[in-house]
């Protein structure tokens, strides 16, 4: 063999072995090939960040997010084998870049008070067709309190035997998470509004707020469909979220950001009983709380999902308020780049 043939045989040896090398350590960091990273967006929005194409996968967690989510989990057993929780599940993902990451994100929870969001989704997507829908006048005559039993109150309630347009009742059942002003909604719309909203979003319909059918992995989806725009129109994604980072709730996920952090979110409570067969005491079963929504992190927005059950709801809301910041300040130090 010649020299210059052999030097071209080296050569081409060199560029396909680098190739693979660049190849699976993409593949390794990323779980997907470099070249389906291609997403393309509007911008020129605060809440939203409108999507206008995208080629991604995301089949796989990422490996990138390993560190952060070893230390989730050594974080989860500890609470779990102290008694605070009886289970933990996260679900976290960069919203620029798609990569995700999670624990226990398919495990399942009722979701409670989250149905509010595919609920005002509804009314929104009517609102695109007939602007008028907000206008709307509603009288609530209370037949019963459904805020009665809950224990994260608003002071900011509707009241009985007044009327509120389409927009205010909107703005009660997500801001302060009006039970009241939820069953109003949900009373004066048709079900086949709500019904499309929940196959065309992939969720799981149910029949009642405490059927366990809701992870965090799936909830998700509502908040990036919001952030993308791609299910209403550039307007109601940007008033719904808008309307979620006003969400009178200061524990959980907020909680564990600075004071000066962008946060839209929900959260949802759930409290059940059981009565013993023989003596018929009504004692304590367990509570559920979930906090769900979007971080603005300057350049680096990204969505997190808490959902947990235990039995205190201030060590559960401790919990999520943890998960948050030890997120937030993992990205804020540059360690996660999300």
């Amino acid at each position: 063999m010649n020299l210059s043939r052999k030097n071209i045989l080296v050569s081409v040896f060199c560029l396909v072995f680098g190739f693979l090398v660049g190849f699976f350590i993409a593949g390794y960091y990323l779980n997907v090939p470099a070249k389906t990273f291609n997403m393309v967006r509007e911008g020129g929005y605060n809440f939203i960040n409108p999507l206008l194409s995208c080629n991604y996968s995301e089949d796989v967690a990422s490996n990138r997010y390993k560190p952060i989510t070893d230390k989730l989990k050594i974080y989860i057993e500890e609470h779990i084998s102290n008694g605070d929780t009886q289970n933990i599940s996260i679900y976290f993902r960069g919203l620029n870049s798609g990569r995700w990451s999670g624990v226990n994100e398919d495990y399942a929870y009722a979701p409670a008070s989250l149905l509010k969001i595919p609920l005002m989704i509804a009314y929104l997507r009517k609102a695109d067709r007939d602007p008028n829908i907000l206008h709307k006048e509603i009288t609530y005559n209370q037949i019963k309190d459904g805020n009665n039993v809950e224990i994260f109150k608003s002071n900011n309630f509707i009241k009985d035997g007044q009327s509120y347009s389409v927009d205010e009742l909107l703005q009660s059942m997500i801001m302060y998470s009006d039970n009241n002003a939820w069953e109003l909604l949900q009373n004066n719309i048709d079900q086949i509004s709500i019904t499309e909203v929940y196959s065309d979003l992939g969720i799981p319909v149910s029949e009642t707020l405490t059927e366990e059918n809701m992870t965090p992995k799936t909830f998700s989806y509502l908040f990036r469909i919001l952030y993308n725009a791609t299910y209403l129109s550039k307007p109601m994604s940007q008033y719904a979220l808008k309307l979620l980072s006003s969400t009178d709730f200061y524990g959980g996920l907020k909680s564990g950001l600075t004071k000066d952090a962008v946060i839209a979110h929900k959260f949802g409570e759930r409290t059940v009983f059981k009565k013993d067969s023989v003596s018929t005491n009504i004692t304590l079963d367990f509570r559920e709380l979930h906090d769900c929504g979007i971080i603005y992190y300057p350049r680096n927005p990204y969505l997190l999902c808490v959902m947990t059950k235990g039995l205190d709801f201030q060590k559960l809301s401790g919990v999520i308020n943890d998960i948050s910041a030890l997120i937030y300040q993992e990205t804020k130090s540059g360690v996660l780049k999300i």
